[in-house]
């Protein structure tokens, strides 16, 4: 693999990552808002409860519904 090859690979990564960290954030405030705690949400999604609250506390995305 060139310097090249590994970078675009890095690009190509990091924007997988950036979805799919957005999908589980969304995931993450839809369950939030059905009302499920955030120690459950957390344990499912395998992060702190903390993690959660300042998912479902902090600014939505400009796209978010």
């Amino acid at each position: 693999m060139t310097d090249t090859d590994a970078l675009r690979e890095v690009v190509a990564r990091s924007e997988a990552y950036d979805g799919a960290r957005d999908s589980l954030y969304r995931a993450i405030r839809e369950a939030h808002d059905a009302g499920h705690s955030l120690r459950v949400i957390a344990a499912e999604a395998l992060i702190s409860h903390e993690q959660v609250r300042r998912i479902v506390t902090g600014p939505r995305p400009v796209d978010a519904p």
